[in-house]
């Protein structure tokens, strides 16, 4: 009969990992998303698509990590959004641990200040709210830095939304010059924006403003405000083309709106492939879209920091700030998605594959104590959602 001898490191070490990893089953993170919730069943509207990927990501993140997700919904009315976050800090949905939300509609520092009274922590992601100021011609809404005014806010992903615009319009301008080599001066771009009082929309447009500025033989023929609707750009985007004449270049604030201008081009009876569209947020149809050259660029990934915030959290809960490793602030770029590579993302024809992301191994917690060492902590859109990566 065989012995199995144990020391006392040894033991120590197990307790460690016992406690450790039943203690992770115990957290509750709430996820303010802009969905509705009826009857259990999650109900993305229209222009939700990219919200639609960060909740599934957001999920996936908490799946991996042992944490409880709460998803709290407020169906995209700012009103409820506060509302929710009352409700949260009174108790309503539990015992909540942290928080992952972001700046709707500038009422992100309501929330914070909600959050901040009743101890909670949080983390923000995709949207800035150093913007809001310009948005509402005040100085009063700054809200600082995570563990300043608001000790409780933890970090905040911030997304360079007014580079994505810039980036944007010179790739659009780059393949009509490769395309029209001849033409050199007075051309046009129709713009289509999202909202008005929205960041990430305000901000695109300062980035295509300052781009065309420096493209001296593009001109803007015409913006106007598509509120992040599919629909909304369908309708417009005929009567444009006849109001402007003969423009190829369509700049789009983000994806949805691209899709919509697609739509109108073919209820004009216009090919799509004869025009030079391009948006934001990487949503699975406009990936397709770029396979079928009806669109040549989309730039996004951003929807990927609710699960790398979810990581952190999951992180600081158990012990490990992941402030004196990396601070609080993570500005990430959204990244180009066009024809040369978007067939990397692609598995078992489908964008995105949830599996082949497993998140607990980016948490430095669970390498320190199951793999007794850490690495760097990694926002790489790319990196990570490439479809032909091995993952262990």
């Amino acid at each position: 009969m065989s012995h199995i001898t144990i020391g006392y490191r040894q033991i120590a070490y197990l307790l460690l990992l016992f406690c450790t990893f039943n203690a992770q089953a115990n957290l509750r993170i709430a996820w303010f998303v802009p969905i509705d919730l009826a009857d259990e069943k999650i109900i993305f509207g229209e222009g939700n698509a990219f919200w639609k990927h960060t909740h599934k990501f957001t999920a996936k993140a908490a799946q991996d990590l042992g944490v409880e997700l709460v998803i709290v919904d407020f169906n995209r009315n700012r009103f409820d959004y506060v509302e929710r976050a009352l409700e949260v800090a009174a108790g309503k949905h539990g015992k909540i641990d942290a928080v992952i939300f972001y700046n709707f509609l500038n009422k992100g520092s309501k929330v914070l200040d909600i959050l901040e009274r009743a101890n909670i922590s949080s983390i923000s992601i995709i949207t800035n709210f150093l913007n809001d100021s310009l948005l509402d011609n005040t100085n009063n809404n700054s809200v600082g830095r995570p563990r300043g005014l608001f000790k409780h806010w933890l970090g905040e992903f911030r997304t360079d939304d007014k580079k994505a615009g810039k980036e944007l319009t010179h790739y659009l301008a780059a393949h009509y010059a490769a395309q029209n080599p001849t033409d050199k001066t007075n051309i046009p771009v129709i713009a289509i924006a999202g909202e008005r009082t929205h960041s990430a929309s305000f901000l695109r447009k300062q980035g295509l403003n300052e781009a065309l500025n420096s493209l001296t033989d593009f001109h803007l023929a015409q913006l106007i405000e598509g509120s992040w609707s599919r629909n909304r750009a369908k309708e417009v985007l005929p009567k444009l083309l006849k109001r402007h004449g003969d423009v190829k270049i369509i700049w789009c604030a983000n994806d949805e709106l691209a899709l919509g201008a697609i739509d109108g081009l073919k209820d004009a009876n216009l090919d799509p492939t004869q025009y030079i569209i391009g948006g934001v947020d990487w949503n699975s149809d406009a990936l397709k879209a770029i396979e079928l050259k009806q669109m040549r660029v989309s730039y996004g990934g951003h929807f990927l920091q609710g699960a790398y915030a979810m990581t952190l959290l999951y992180d600081y809960l158990n012990g490990k700030d992941f402030a004196a490793d990396i601070g609080v602030t993570f500005n990430l770029d959204l990244q180009k998605m066009d024809e040369s590579i978007v067939h990397l993302f692609k598995h078992n024809n489908q964008y995105f594959n949830l599996e082949q992301i497993n998140f607990l191994k980016m948490s430095r917690h669970y390498q320190q104590v199951h793999l007794q060492h850490a690495t760097n902590y990694s926002f790489n859109y790319l990196q990570h959602l490439t479809a032909n990566v091995a993952q262990d």
